[in-house]
Parts: structure tokens; sequence; C-alpha cells
């Protein structure tokens, strides 16, 4: 978190626990008057998936619903609250987040978060959602490239068990494009002065690389 706690999602086994360490300790879970470690559950009849920080809070996803984790100070430490119902994610890597918004795909859908959840209109749902392995939810990612306000979750068709499709939405310009390509994890510029992603024929490969000045 931004105040320097580790969380652990489905904590001890438990599908809805929620636990979080002392204070810049990420070996102290046991809560004292002298720590500040907890825990408590999200209600929720789905199983968590995932959590991102977006903005000043933490968002929880499960399989059903969104979860908010928001810093109250002691004794609480952290408190939390459901934000979205209908809304959970298709797979733990299906979500990203890009300063204080949240994209995601969920079983039916696209949403987004900026505040408040909504879903995104999407005008290509349709062949998504005709055309899915719903046998390799499991597969599905979301990655980002900021340069170009791009978010693309990757999935594999009704005729694959591997990832070979794509659906990507500019959050900028509010339109969405499809394609085929097959890439089964991605980096986004920063680190790197490009992004890169990997294929399942082992190679890595750059994108947007920018055309060199230097005279050839």
């Amino acid at each position: 978190s931004k105040e320097r706690h580790l969380f652990a999602f489905g904590a001890s086994g438990q599908n809805r626990l929620i636990k979080w360490s002392d204070q810049e300790n990420e070996t102290s879970w046991t809560p004292a008057i002298d720590n500040q470690a907890g825990s408590f559950y999200i209600d929720t009849s789905g199983q968590i998936m995932a959590g991102k920080t977006v903005g000043d809070r933490i968002l929880v996803w499960t399989t059903t619903d969104l979860h908010a984790i928001d810093w109250v100070g002691a004794p609480y430490v952290y408190g939390r609250q459901k934000i979205g119902d209908a809304c959970g994610a298709i797979s733990n890597r299906s979500m990203v987040a890009v300063g204080d918004m949240a994209f995601w795909m969920s079983p039916g859908g696209f949403f987004m978060y900026q505040g408040t959840v909504r879903p995104l209109e999407c005008d290509v749902s349709d062949h998504v959602f005709n055309n899915i392995n719903r046998m390799q939810d499991s597969k599905i990612y979301a990655s980002v490239n900021q340069e170009y306000f791009e978010v693309t979750w990757w999935y594999a068709s009704a005729d694959s068990d591997e990832i070979l499709k794509y659906v990507m939405y500019n959050y900028k310009e509010n339109w969405w494009a499809i394609g085929e390509l097959c890439r089964t994890a991605w980096v986004d510029s920063g680190i790197f002065d490009d992004p890169i992603a990997i294929a399942d024929d082992n190679k890595i490969y750059k994108h947007e690389q920018k055309a060199s000045s230097a005279a050839r």
C-alpha cells in the first residue's frame, strides 16, 4: 500500500480473507497494540481474484464484485466497502491500473473505475464473447500502453487453447479495435524504452519502436 503495508489476499487459504503486515515490516502479521498489522473478511459471495493500488485506495476484485480498501488510521488502520456488484473479474490478470483509473474484463463485459464503477460500452463485445474459449479464462490478461492510452485484453479464441486474439480500448478517445496476435506477457515502457512482449515461440518482441534519427 502507499502507507507501506504488505497485503495478502485470500490469506491463510481463505478466499475472502485479507491481511496486512505492520508498517514497513513484512515479517510482522500478528496484530498487537504496538503495531499496525491487521485483517478482515470482505463481504462477497465470490472469491478474491486480485488487488491493485488505484489512486489513493486499493481495489480488490472478486469473481462477482469489486471492493475498495481505504486507510482510516488507528485503531482499525484500514476499512473496506463494496463499490460494485455484478462486475467481477474474468481472471486474476484481467485488470490494469492507470493512475486513478482501472479497467477490467468481466465474464460478460468490460468495466472501468474512476471514483465510481461503470460499464464500458463496447461495440465489439459480441465479437469477443461469442468467440472466446471459456475453458482458458485463466490465461486472459490485460496490458496497458500508456503512451497511446491503450488497454488491451489478450485471450484464446474458441478454436484455440492459447492466446491468439486481442481487443483494445483507447481510453482517451473512447474507441475499440480487435485483432489477431499471440502475446502471452507484456511490460509497458518505463523500465525499458519501448513496450516489450513475449509470444509462444519464446521470442521477445519490442513494440512501438521509434525510428532512429541516425543517418544510415
